[in-house]
């Protein structure tokens, strides 16, 4: 399952791909064209359902992020993974991240900064900004995903899946494992 679809690669070679977009107008986990409506704070998927999920550039517009951390470790199956990417607007400046907008319980959002918006075709006036990240990032990740789960945090240009990270942090989350893992393939370049 893909957040934030933008990576037709992935389309053409994932088995059962499923990419999604946000429509708070419509019900969660209805098709809608040919996404699936999610709203990753509140997944419809059923425990340990998906072996995949991509989120590119999505947990900067979410309220609670580490809600949506907890939803996705607890949708994806023991052997899957969890790739991710988040931009860092304090990276190198020695910030931390600060969340920028808050909502409360009646839908009433609060800016604590200028409101900004990035591209999103749904809406296409763009999605909110609601966090941002800083040098800091790694440890609330780790903080988030805490016991459930373990991370690695790749950094620097990855040009073989044409990745820049020099202003992401990109990362790969799987479930913890119980007992002794071994690796038996070929080793990652």
């Amino acid at each position: 399952m893909e957040f934030a679809p933008i990576n037709d690669w992935v389309v053409k070679r994932a088995k059962n791909y499923v990419g999604t977009q946000y429509y708070p107008d419509k019900k969660l986990g209805e098709k809608v064209g040919r996404f699936e409506n999610q709203n990753l704070e509140n997944l419809t998927c059923k425990n340990e359902s998906y072996d995949l999920f991509l989120i590119e550039d999505i947990l900067e517009h979410l309220f609670n992020p580490q809600k949506a951390i907890s939803e996705l470790l607890r949708c994806l199956s023991k052997t899957g993974y969890i790739i991710g990417t988040v931009p860092l607007e304090n990276k190198h400046a020695n910030k931390k991240s600060e969340q920028v907008a808050t909502i409360d319980t009646n839908s009433k959002i609060t800016y604590l900064k200028e409101p900004r918006y990035h591209g999103n075709p749904i809406p296409t006036s763009g999605s909110l900004v609601a966090w941002e990240y800083g040098d800091d990032f790694e440890d609330i990740l780790s903080e988030w995903v805490n016991k459930d789960g373990e991370i690695t945090f790749f950094s620097g240009p990855m040009e073989d899946y044409c990745i820049d990270n020099d202003n992401r942090a990109t990362f790969l989350i799987r479930k913890r494992r119980r007992g002794i893992l071994r690796w038996q393939g070929k080793p990652f370049k």
